[in-house]
Formats: C-alpha cells, sequence, structure tokens
C-alpha cells in the first residue's frame, strides 16, 4: 500500500475513536446526575461548592475523562486493525479477546469497587478518630467527585492485570513457570497495592482477595489454552 494511503487510512481510524470520545463523552454527561447521586448517597453528607462554576466544570472534566476512557477499546481496536496485515491469525485472536477482556474487567472493577471497597474507604475517613464531635463536616463537590473518580479509575485499571499477563505470556516475556513460582511475591505486591487505594484492613482484603483470584485464574487459563507455547 503506497504511503499517502496508509496516511487516509490512519485519518479515517483516528476520526472513529474521536467521535468515539465525543460520543461517550455525551453519554458521560447525560449519566452523570445518576453518577453523583450513587456516589452522594454512599457518601451519606451533603456535599458543597464553593464557586458558581464549579458545577459545570466539574461535569464536563468528568464527562470528558468518561469518554477518554470508554473509548480506549475503540483506540486500541482501530490500532489493531491498523497493524494487523503484519499479525498472524493466532496473534489477531489473542489482541482481539485482551480488548473484549479488559473491557470486562475494568467495568467489573469498577463496579465491585462502587459495592464494596468505596463504601467500607468512606466509612472510615468518615470516623470520629479523624472528625471530632467539635468539627464538622464541610466536604467540597468537584474534590469529592474528582476523589471518587480517581478511585474507581485505579481500582477498574487494578483489574486489567490479568489481560497484561496474557499478552507478557503470549509474547514470552514471562512464563507460567515463573509466575506460579513468584506467586508469594506477587500476592504481597497485590497487598501492597491494596494498601495503597484503600485505607483500612477490611478494604485492604475486600479488594486483594479478587485480584489474587484473578491472578491464579489467569495462570490456569494460560495453561489449560497453552497460551505462549510455539
Amino acid at each position: 500500500m503506497p504511503f499517502w494511503d496508509h496516511v487516509v487510512e490512519l485519518r479515517n481510524r483516528m476520526l472513529w475513536v474521536v467521535s468515539g470520545i465525543l460520543a461517550f463523552a455525551i453519554a458521560g454527561y447525560l449519566i452523570y446526575p445518576y453518577f453523583v447521586q450513587i456516589i452522594s448517597g454512599i457518601l451519606g453528607e451533603k456535599l458543597y461548592i464553593n464557586t458558581i462554576v464549579e458545577g459545570f466544570f466539574t461535569r464536563m472534566n468528568v464527562s470528558l475523562i468518561f469518554g477518554c476512557i470508554c473509548a480506549l477499546p475503540i483506540f486500541i481496536l482501530q490500532a489493531c486493525l491498523f497493524i494487523f496485515p503484519g499479525l498472524t491469525a493466532r496473534e489477531k485472536n489473542i489482541v482481539l479477546g485482551s480488548i473484549i477482556a479488559a473491557f470486562v474487567l475494568f467495568a467489573a472493577g469498577v463496579f465491585f469497587s462502587i459495592q464494596s471497597v468505596l463504601p467500607a474507604s468512606l466509612h472510615f475517613f468518615k470516623t470520629e478518630g479523624f472528625f471530632p464531635g467539635s468539627v464538622g463536616l464541610m466536604i467540597n463537590y468537584s474534590k469529592f467527585i474528582q476523589f471518587v473518580f480517581k478511585f474507581l479509575l485505579a481500582c477498574g485499571f487494578c483489574f486489567e492485570f490479568p489481560v497484561v499477563l496474557i499478552v507478557l505470556i503470549q509474547f514470552h516475556v514471562l512464563t507460567v513457570a515463573t509466575l506460579v513460582k513468584n506467586l508469594k511475591y506477587v500476592i504481597i505486591v497485590i497487598f501492597a497495592i491494596a494498601a495503597v487505594l484503600a485505607p483500612d484492613v477490611v478494604s485492604q482484603i475486600t479488594l486483594a482477595l479478587p485480584m489474587i483470584v484473578l491472578y491464579l485464574l489467569t495462570l490456569l487459563t494460560a495453561s489449560v489454552f497453552r497460551v505462549g507455547v510455539r
């Protein structure tokens, strides 16, 4: 294919990505009130703003970030389609499967965080040991929304590591035997990550256990389907 044909194809694929970002950003803007209602219900406290434009910019920023995150599968898919002619049939299947698995695992991580980890963490931060009875809570709206959004993104990305492991095994960067041998160190790293994201012991265990299960399932899947075996 001539050089300029590649340029035109790349432009067309980038248009798909930009269109996806805009579409998901609009969707994020529309569902934003429901998102705020859910997390403010978990918090159980009234939120306050300091400036008249704070609500507008917070909603726009969150919607745009939501659009970029949700459009990541489109970006990866378009990038893969652009380079697919250079991949084998097995590598194409691995890539497509990884994209689907990454999206599902990210959504599962966010959902699990909203259901379990986030409520426990917010409850911990609100304990009287940090806020004596004489101190009232006046939680800033935009900072709280940003905190929750970053928290959910971090938990979502934590659930992505099985996809990364499968890809690394497939391209012979790691082996199943190496991952099994270093299982105890991986568990320590997982609990260290959970300790950074979740403040109390219960939340840390709640976040770490599913990640350990995902790690073991990844090793089992790689062994059963002989991922990375030439």
